[in-house]
This record gives structure tokens, C-alpha cells and sequence, in this order.
């Protein structure tokens, strides 16, 4: 050994080979100090697991992510704690808190490396009377898997729990076992979810926090390809690859590639990428951050918001289902979204039942997906949750297919006859199909222990009144109805009253069916989908009300909803009782908001009664998809439908013969059948026209079919 000028030792070839060799041995003798050292610090820890009847170290049950089992002796003892739990905690006590777990990355994956300077992360976990075996498990893999230089903390969140064993228990092994580096955070009430992921956010000091439930465990190397994305751009959002923990067995299960979005519920939803998108670069892209701001129901002053996003120059919510979610289905026809209650058995709810018996059904409400009903403008009535993308199968719709007593639930894109599928529903009232005028009911089922729901002939407002609903009975079809003779005797004083047969109008059903006369072409064409909404208005003078409100029933059942913008009726000072508070108390009851009731305070007459309808009007068009194509195309025209027949007697329907219309010098409307050069002439639906009369006081107007 010789020294420098400054005094430092300086060793010689001799002096480092000697010294090398004594190096050698003691550095051995040290590392197997430090290994006997290490055995008894594991051992000490070791302990603390067991005092509590768990297990630490890598082997055993389940190691490898692989599925565990129990003897039929223990299977026995698990159930208790898998009712208290919601899975199998007898077995998580018998998985070590170590437990090994393979590695999900790609190959490419395991070959990259990362930047030293990575923000460390402070990790909230979340948890209300969890298995205590279930939240170590969570602290040790994430201990075990995190780089100990980017894991800052872990933080514990109780939101209330009162279990003992996550009292003291839990506080002791964390301290001992991870001193400072775990911490607890105990909420004094139960404060929710978020209210406890802030409460754990409050308490973190790490530059990152991950949140996370308190049942999880980590594959290797998970922190720093999120922390990487996160220190490219702070601004990011990460949600990374999440595999599935079986919660009978804690068998690992891969997740699958695909991408992430969140539906209508605002669940966060898995959708497999297209084809062409396998080999179109990198498909970890971080969660978009997207502002719906013209979707959804009104949720207050957010203008705030609103005026920050504009200074960034973000891009609209519209701009993200076209661009970004293309896949992602839109339900902007949704009228009503929720559980469907009967008011007289209100714990009970229409439910989806078993998917393979496509039967809706009653079950007590929870108000879970396959409770979850929506109602269209179309008219459609969906049941389940909101199909999240356009690559899955949508929820399916009820329907009445005539044959079965039950509701049916079917594929809607699949159900041909528009009108099966097609219900009148408004709150509060029945819920009536367009195709039979059959109700969805609510009845006792036979051995009188509880309640079925089935499909037939509607009760209610109309029974109380007299009066029949459905489609069937007497005058179905538009056929001609007929009274025996003892009815016909009690038919003539309201006959002698109302000018035609009220008595057999009180026989026919609100909502009988009526033959389909247009040529084959005209069903065949199809109607844009803008078309203008009508407001209809029917003028009354103690009319019988049966035939005021078949005629509503008739309008409501045969103009398509997203049509149909009110009808209106206008009383022009009727004296009849019946046309007062019954039919305001049935329109106000089954038909809320879509029927609204003028009443004239004098006798005004036909024309003036019609101008007080329209003053009440706010639909686009007064007077439907024939006529309102026509007025879509030119809205300065005047329309004038096929005007069918009733018979006076029998309420037999007589089809409208082609012809033309005009009005004689009375302005009585005429008809008159074509001349035989025009029956090939070309369209004979042409609007009005209108003629001036160089030598008469008024104008004459000739309406062609």
C-alpha cells in the first residue's frame, strides 16, 4: 500500500490481489448474515398472516392465476361466508397473499423499456366490509408487482365498514407489515363510492393516484406503461387492460383486445376491435374525454363548463359518435326511459324473465337492466338495458303476435308487421297495441298467490263509461253491426235523439278495425321521414260520445306517434252532460297531454268553431303520411283525403269511389267520377286546384284524388 501526495491510499498489484480474495470471503460471509437476517425478518412478518389464518409466499393454491378448489369437507364450510360475501372468502383464505400470477403482455410488450423519471402513484383502494384476506391479497400483489421507487403509498379507504376483523386486525398487520407505506382513511357514515374515492384522493401525495376497488390483484410490470402514457401527457385519463378474477374459484381469466366506451348508463362497456383496425397501429389509445352536450336529459346551469371547452377549442359530442364511437347505437327517438310500474301493484315490475322463453313477465322492481323499459316516438316498446354498440344485438321490443296470451319479446328489426310491435302508452293509463287493441294487464293469477302479466281485451275508463275497447266485436273489420231485436227497441229513442244508431255505437268497440282500401301501389310506397306533425280537430255539438271518442281512438291508433302533434276538440256549447265532465275526465286520463278540449262559450257555428281549433293548434299543419307528403312537397296546398262512408244504421265502413271533387254553385262538394280518357293519364292524386271565377263572387275549388 503506498500513498498519494494528497494522502490516499493507493493500492499496488500485490496489495489488490490479496485484497480481492479477503473481499471475496467477507462479502460471502455478509450476504449469508444478510440471507439468515432476511429469514427471520420473513419469518417475524410471516407470523403477523398467520395469526390471522392466512397464507404468504408464491406456491400453494391457485399460484400461477390458475383456478382453486376446495374439498367437499370445506365446500361445505364456505357457504356461510360465500352468502355473507358474494364469493368464495373461505377460499380466498386458503389462496396465499402472494400468489404468483403469470404475465398477459404481448412479447413486444415485455421487450420495452422506460424512462427512470416516472411519477410516482399513490394507490386508493375502496372497500365496505370486504374479506379481509381479499383486501391484503390486493396490498400484497400490488406491493409485490409495483417498482418500489413509483410506488408512493397505498392508501385504504373504510367507507363505514363494521366488521371487526377490518378494524384492528387490519390496522396492526398493515402497520407492522408496511409501515408507512400503507395507510387507512375511516369515513364516520357511509359516504358512497366517490365521496370515499375523495376522501382517499385527499389523503394522497403521490404526483399520480390510481383508484381501484379493494378485491384486485396486479400482473407484473402493470404501473409503467400507464405512468409512461401519463408522463407523456399529463392530461391523460389511463384505464388499462382489466382481467377478470372468477369469484368462485380466483381463477385469472385474460381480458380480451378491444376498446373501451361507455354506454347511454354510463357503463363502461368492451368492444372488440373491427378487422380492419388489427394491424392499423397502436389500439392503447387513452379514453377520450367527450362533453355530451346535446344528449341526455337537462342537468342545470353548465355554462361554466361549456365556455372552458369552447376556449380549448374541443371538439362536440356529435363530432365523437361520428368520428371517434361510430359503433356506438343513439337513441334520440326515446320518448320515456324507466322501470314500467302497474299503479295498482306497484312493487311489481315488467321484467325480461328467461332469455330463452322471449316472454315479458312480472317481477318484484329492482330496477336493473332486464327492468329497464323504453318507449319510442315510433311507438316501440324495448325491454333490458340500451344495446351499447351497433355491433350487438339490441335489447329486443315487445310484441303482440295475436297468438299467445303473453307479451312477447322479440328482435324488433326482425318483426315485419310494424303495428305488432307498435303501442299507445301514455302515463298513468293502459298500454295498448296498435295491431289488436289488446292491453298489457296486470291480473290475479288463478291459485290467487300473486300476479300475472297477460294481453287482452282492455279494462278501465271505458268500462265505466259503457263503452268497449279492442278490436274485436261487433263491426270488426268495418263491417256492417247488427242489434237483436230487443236491442232495436231500446235503440230508437237515442236514434230519434242523435240522428243515427248511438245505441249500436255503444256496441262497437272504440277501436275496431278497419279495412286497408288504398290501390296496392299506394301501400307500397314509402314516405320521407321529416315530414311536417298534424294537429287534428274535430268540432262537436252534442254528439254521442261514443262516436266522439271512436273517432279519437281511430285517429290515435292509425296516425303514426311521431306524427301526431294533438287533436283537438272543440265544443261548440254543448248541453249534453256526458260531453262535460266524463269526456274531459277520459281525454285528461288516456290520453294526458295529446288531447286537449276547446270549449265555446256560445254557439259559435261550424266555421267560427274550426277557427277557434286552429287558434289552439301549435302542430305544423292542421287537417297522414299521403297527406302530409303532399303538403311537405308544397306547403301552400290544400289536401282533401279519400273520404270514406259510414252508414248511419249499421256503422257499415263503404269504400270512397275514385273521383274527382268540386263544388257546386251552393259550395256543396261534388263528386264526380273521372272521364275514361283519364284513367291512364298519369297521377290522379294532384292537390286542389284553384279556379278563379272570372264571373261569379267566389272562388271554386276542384280536388282530385
Amino acid at each position: 500500500m503506498v500513498y498519494t501526495e494528497q494522502g490516499l491510499p493507493v493500492q499496488t498489484r500485490k496489495d489488490s490481489n490479496l485484497t480481492s480474495q479477503g473481499s471475496r470471503d467477507s462479502q460471502e460471509t455478509v450476504l449469508k448474515r444478510l440471507s439468515f437476517l432476511e429469514e427471520v425478518v420473513y419469518r417475524q412478518l410471516n407470523g403477523l398472516s398467520k395469526s390471522l389464518g392466512l397464507i404468504e409466499g408464491y406456491e400453494g393454491r391457485g399460484k400461477g392465476g390458475l383456478a382453486a378448489t376446495l374439498s367437499p369437507d370445506e365446500q361445505v364450510k364456505a357457504k356461510e361466508l360465500g352468502e355473507k360475501y358474494g364469493y368464495n372468502a373461505y377460499l380466498s383464505q386458503k389462496i396465499s397473499l402472494d400468489r404468483s400470477l403469470p404475465d398477459f403482455r404481448p412479447s413486444k410488450c415485455k421487450e420495452l423499456t422506460y424512462r427512470k423519471d416516472l411519477p410516482q402513484v399513490s394507490l386508493i383502494f375502496i372497500f365496505v366490509n370486504e374479506a379481509l384476506s381479499v383486501i391484503l391479497r390486493s396490498v400484497h400483489s400490488a406491493v409485490n408487482h409495483t417498482p418500489a421507487h413509483l410506488l408512493k403509498e397505498i392508501i385504504l379507504v373504510d367507507d363505514n365498514s363494521d366488521d371487526d376483523q377490518l378494524k384492528g386486525p387490519l390496522e396492526e398487520y398493515v402497520n407492522k407489515r408496511y409501515p408507512g407505506l400503507v395507510k387507512i382513511v375511516r369515513n364516520k357514515k357511509r359516504e358512497g363510492l366517490i365521496r370515499a374515492r375523495i376522501e382517499g384522493w385527499k389523503a394522497a401525495t403521490g404526483e399520480v393516484t390510481g383508484f381501484f376497488d379493494a378485491h384486485v390483484e396486479f400482473t407484473p410490470s402493470w404501473a409503467e406503461p400507464v405512468l409512461s402514457r401519463i408522463k407523456e401527457n399529463r392530461k391523460r385519463i389511463i384505464l388499462p387492460s382489466i382481467d377478470n378474477i372468477k369469484q368462485d374459484t380466483f381463477e385469472l381469466v385474460r381480458y380480451g383486445d378491444s376498446g373501451h366506451g361507455y354506454n347511454w348508463e354510463l357503463w363502461c362497456m368492451y368492444i372488440s376491435p373491427p378487422k380492419e383496425w388489427w394491424d392499423a397501429g397502436d389500439v392503447s389509445a387513452p379514453i377520450r374525454l367527450v362533453q355530451q352536450e346535446d344528449h341526455g336529459i337537462d342537468i342545470g346551469d353548465i355554462s361554466q363548463r361549456v365556455a372552458l371547452r369552447k376556449s380549448m377549442n374541443c371538439k362536440s359530442f356529435q363530432w365523437y359518435l361520428d368520428n371517434v364511437y361510430p359503433e356506438m347505437r343513439t337513441y334520440t327517438t326515446t320518448l320515456f326511459y324507466g322501470e314500467l310500474r302497474n299503479n295498482k301493484v306497484s312493487n311489481l315490475c315488467i321484467d325480461q324473465g328467461e332469455k330463452e322463453n322471449h316472454t315479458a313477465i312480472l317481477y318484484p322492481c329492482h330496477g336493473w337492466a332486464p327492468q329497464l323499459a323504453r318507449y319510442t316516438k315510433e311507438g316501440f316498446l324495448y325491454l333490458g338495458s340500451l344495446g351499447s354498440t351497433k355491433l350487438t344485438e339490441d335489447t329486443r321490443c315487445i310484441v303482440d303476435d295475436k297468438n299467445s296470451r303473453f307479451p312477447q319479446l322479440l328482435n324488433c328489426e326482425k318483426i315485419t308487421n310494424v303495428r305488432q310491435k307498435s303501442w299507445h302508452f301514455f302515463q298513468s293509463d293502459s298500454i295498448v297495441n296498435v295491431d289488436t287493441g289488446r292491453c298489457l294487464e296486470v291480473i290475479p293469477t288463478k291459485g290467487g298467490f300473486g300476479f300475472e302479466l297477460l294481453l287482452q281485451s282492455c279494462t278501465g275508463l271505458s268500462k265505466s263509461l259503457g263503452l268497449i275497447e279492442g278490436y274485436e266485436g261487433r263491426g270488426k273489420g268495418g263491417l256492417a253491426a247488427t242489434l237483436s231485436p230487443g236491442e232495436q227497441v231500446k235503440a230508437k229513442e237515442l236514434e230519434e235523439k242523435y240522428g243515427y244508431n248511438a245505441y249500436l255505437s255503444q256496441k262497437i268497440s272504440l277501436d275496431r278495425s278497419l279495412p286497408d282500401f288504398r290501390p296496392s301501389k299506394c301501400k307500397e310506397l314509402t314516405y320521407r321521414k321529416d315530414l311536417p306533425q298534424i294537429s287534428l280537430i274535430f268540432i262537436f255539438v252534442n254528439e254521442a260520445l261514443c262516436v266522439i271518442l271512436r273517432s279519437v281512438h281511430s285517429a290515435v291508433n292509425h296516425t303514426p306517434a311521431h306524427l301526431l302533434k294533438e287533436i283537438i276538440l272543440v265544443d261548440d256549447d254543448s248541453d249534453d252532460d256526458q260531453l262535460k265532465g266524463p269526456l274531459e275526465e277520459y281525454v285528461n286520463k288516456r290520453y294526458p297531454g295529446l288531447v286537449k278540449i276547446v270549449h265555446n262559450k256560445k254557439r259559435e257555428g261550424l266555421i267560427r268553431a274550426r277557427t277557434e281549433g286552429w287558434k289552439a293548434a301549435t302542430g305544423e299543419v292542421t287537417g297522414a303520411e299521403p297527406v302530409l307528403s303532399r303538403i311537405k312537397e308544397n306547403r301552400k296546398r290544400i289536401i282533401l283525403p279519400s273520404i270514406d262512408n259510414i252508414k248511419q244504421d249499421t256503422f257499415e265502413l263503404v269504400r270512397y269511389k275514385d273521383a274527382g271533387h268540386g263544388y257546386n254553385w251552393e259550395l256543396w262538394c261534388m263528386y264526380i267520377s273521372p272521364p275514361k280518357e283519364w284513367w291512364d293519364a298519369g297521377d290522379v292524386s294532384a292537390p286542389i286546384r284553384l279556379v278563379q271565377q272570372e264571373h261569379a263572387s267566389s272562388r271554386i275549388y276542384h280536388i282530385f284524388k
